[in-house]
């Protein structure tokens, strides 16, 4: 998951993106199975 902000065009985002450039979000994800919080 990627995140765009405010900071900085749109456009400039999307070049970003396709460059792969762009830095991840952290987003934490549960798992039920495992009773615990962890992030991809």
């Amino acid at each position: 998951m990627v995140g765009l902000g405010t900071a900085m065009d749109l456009e400039d985002y999307i070049k970003a993106y396709e460059n792969g450039t762009l830095g991840k979000n952290l987003t934490r994800y549960w798992y039920p199975d495992e009773d615990r919080f962890d992030y991809k």
